[in-house]
């Protein structure tokens, strides 16, 4: 062997250990089961699939905190991490994501070590400082500056969220309070609407992205059809704000959750909460009866839906010009902002 090809030998082994060990550290540095901090001056896209053209799921800022699920799955020489955000599921390339920090109240201080103290009567069960718990009221839970009810809202926690207990409890003439870290904001909650939080695969109803509705039964079939059929039987009828019902006109949730009602089903009131009821569904998979989401049109996030009726077409409430409508789901402007869709019969 010449001594040139030895050399060019061995640097082509010394190329191949340092891509090994950058791919090794690529794919542990980060704690599955653990949260992840994001490492970005940038918000970054919290995609449905693991690929930088799959749809957007949502869009997190700078130093926000996720929980990670799984990973690394390596799609073209790049880590992806499948995390929770906030209710959502999805995936983050690794160069994204960094080994969370301490949680804070100021970047820096410590959370308190009151944890250790006996807590007051009241306190729910499986409540810790410097773990995570769940939102357990359907009404949402108000984030206020103080702990008392006559505090300044920050902001609204809904139903199923995590939060991350900072300190407490602490006890006054108004129940136990709890100071806790949402989505970037420190403030103080109401101990009775906390809980452990129970990190599954599922939150609420709403299973992980990537996860599909199972296949129908023929007797589940035809309740979508003629879910679909009933819907179709309102096209025509006046648009109304907040409107759920034929006398007064419909908006788009409103018009769903009629529907629904009528077989038995309530998927929620809101377009947010329709988006996360029953079963994830393909585009591929799309059935009559289905709620099809669309999310960014007259405001952020999922914002308007509709009734699946096949041949790529939905019946919704679009607007107060147009009323109850039929439109295509994968074209014009319903088709840039098409979301996802769910399956709730």
């Amino acid at each position: 062997m010449t001594k040139s090809l030895q050399i060019i030998l061995a640097v082509l082994a010394a190329t191949m250990i340092w891509f090994g060990a950058v791919a090794t550290a690529g794919a542990s540095h980060l704690t599955i089961g653990a949260e992840a901090e994001i490492a970005s001056d940038e918000s970054v896209n919290l995609r449905a699939e693991p690929a930088v053209d799959a749809r957007v799921v949502a869009l997190i800022g700078p130093a926000k905190y996720v929980y990670v699920l799984a990973g690394p799955r390596w799609i073209d020489d790049t880590a992806w991490y499948e995390v929770e955000f906030d209710g959502d599921y999805g995936w983050i390339r690794g160069d994204l994501l960094e080994t969370a920090r301490a949680r804070t109240s100021t970047r820096g201080d410590r959370a308190s070590s009151e944890a250790d103290r006996r807590p007051p009567s009241g306190a729910p069960a499986g409540v810790h400082v410097g773990s995570e718990a769940a939102v357990i009221t359907d009404d949402g839970l108000n984030l206020r500056i103080k702990p008392s009810t006559g505090a300044p809202i920050m902001e609204l926690v809904r139903s199923a969220r995590f939060v991350y207990v900072i300190d407490g409890p602490a006890d006054n003439d108004e129940g136990v309070w709890y100071k806790v870290e949402f989505d970037g904001s420190v403030g103080w909650v109401a101990g009775e609407f906390l809980g452990p939080a129970m990190r599954t695969a599922v939150t609420r109803s709403a299973p992980r992205v990537g996860v599909s509705a199972p296949v129908p039964s023929p007797s589940a079939a035809n309740t979508g059809q003629a879910i679909a059929n009933r819907v179709v039987q309102f096209v025509g009828m006046a648009y109304a704000w907040g409107g759920s019902n034929p006398s007064t006109g419909f908006d788009c949730s409103g018009l769903i959750k009629y529907v629904m009602a009528e077989f038995g089903i309530n998927p929620g009131r809101t377009a947010d909460d329709q988006a996360g009821a029953g079963y994830s569904v393909r585009s591929q998979d799309l059935l009559p009866g289905d709620i099809v989401v669309f999310a960014n049109t007259y405001g952020p996030g999922y914002s308007h839906d509709g009734i699946y009726i096949g041949g790529g077409r939905f019946v919704h409430a679009e607007n107060w010009d147009t009323g109850v409508v039929i439109s295509s789901v994968f074209s014009g402007y319903w088709g840039g902002h098409y979301a996802g869709a769910r399956r709730v019969w």
